[in-house]
């Protein structure tokens, strides 16, 4: 690594911070140095892949981002703060060709889904103190690389003319309906309903009363005799 007394150094551990400071001839930048090189304002500035795990037994989370501006031996906090937090996968690329990372799940009763695979490229570059996305509620046990991805093409809408096939007209006879007669049915004609004719109140003659002749009865004042002229007996009303 070619560089000067002037120029200075970036360098990541792997509990998260970050640390730019001068080069010298010896100098102590702490433990676990996962990428150390040199950091020039002018040049410009690359694209950082990291994923960690905040905490222990934490999140696991995915970020990416830029330095932008620093100061000289100050500590920054990639992470979330917390105490045991540690860096699984680091990475330095463009904007648009990062690589494809898969991380293995540690495994537990009940866990279906044992590795996720992660596109860097489609994750938004933010600032160095964004926390980043979670990626897992379950603890990692280690990430590999599965391929450098290519750079991603803007999508373009292409429209594709299908040529189609002219089909054949055939023409069909016509076929001329002919009137249907109308037969008459065989058989009894329908009874004609009649009306009902409303029945006149019949009057019984009634028989002549037949003439009696007059009874003339005649009475006998005479002591002598006790019946009247009639035969009958006036104590008995009877005749003789």
């Amino acid at each position: 690594m070619d560089c000067s007394e002037l120029d200075e150094i970036i360098v990541f551990r792997g509990d998260g911070t970050m640390i730019v400071t001068r080069v010298d001839e010896k100098k102590y930048v702490g433990k676990d140095v996962r990428y150390i090189a040199v950091y020039r304002k002018t040049e410009p500035e690359p694209v950082y892949n990291l994923i960690y795990q905040d905490g222990k037994g934490g999140n696991v989370m995915v970020k990416r981002f830029t330095v932008g501006g620093t100061t000289r031996d100050k500590e920054y906090v990639l992470t979330k703060g917390a105490e045991g937090s540690k860096v699984l996968w680091f990475s330095i690329s463009g904007v648009n060709d990062a690589e494809t990372v898969r991380a293995m799940l540690r495994p537990k009763p009940k866990l279906r889904i044992t590795q996720i695979d992660v596109n860097f490229n489609e994750i938004e570059v933010k600032g160095r103190g964004t926390n980043g996305n979670i990626l897992s509620r379950h603890s990692v046990s280690r990430v590999i690389k599965l391929a450098d991805a290519k750079p991603v093409a803007k999508a373009e809408q292409i429209s594709i003319d299908v040529p189609v096939k002219a089909e054949a007209k055939t023409k069909l006879p016509e076929i001329k309906s002919k009137p249907v007669e109308q037969k008459p049915v065989k058989g009894k004609p329908a009874p004609v309903a009649k009306k009902p004719v409303a029945k006149e109140a019949v009057k019984k003659k009634a028989n002549p009363l037949q003439e009696e002749g007059a009874v003339t009865v005649e009475w006998s004042f005479d002591a002598k005799s006790d019946k009247n002229a009639s035969g009958r007996d006036p104590q008995t009303n009877l005749f003789d």
